[in-house]
């Protein structure tokens, strides 16, 4: 479904999309969050419902919901592998992988590499870790995004 300029489109819990020149524009709660995007196509793959993330001494332990399934979320400064996301379901290895944490009011992202499979979601950024640490308690979703034409 292509959406055309100015059109809402409702997509869930009372959000709206809105394409307006080259913007998406998600309406919620009566608030607006704007997320700049380029000429290209994307889509949002996985969009995991965080229902608790818990701080530790210098990485984040919770737990998100995928459906009817739940996982385990760890997220962590960077390691041996640089900035990567490991995911409990197998995927075509994309070139990069936009992770969007957000809330009503904020959100962080980070473009990360495919690191591959694993039990938990993994997501090691330095970037949505210290952001995370600075606003806790302010986060309801985790996006996967995996299909992006270049």
């Amino acid at each position: 479904m292509k959406l055309r300029e100015n059109q809402k489109l409702p997509l869930k819990e009372n959000i709206n999309v809105i394409i307006v020149k080259n913007f998406i524009i998600f309406e919620a709660r009566k608030k607006l969050r704007h997320f700049q995007v380029r000429e290209s196509s994307i889509k949002m793959n996985y969009s995991v419902k965080i229902k608790k993330l818990d701080i530790q001494e210098s990485y984040f332990i919770g737990l998100g919901q995928l459906k009817s399934r739940e996982y385990k979320i760890n997220i962590q400064r960077e390691s041996r592998l640089g900035k990567a996301i490991l995911i409990p379901f197998q995927l075509d290895p994309p070139k990069k992988i936009l992770v969007r944490i957000s809330g009503p009011d904020k959100f962080i992202e980070d473009y990360l590499s495919y690191g591959g499979k694993s039990e938990w979601i993994e997501i090691d950024s330095t970037e949505i870790t210290n952001y995370l640490a600075d606003n806790q308690d302010q986060f309801d979703y985790l996006d996967i995004i995996t299909d992006m034409e270049e």
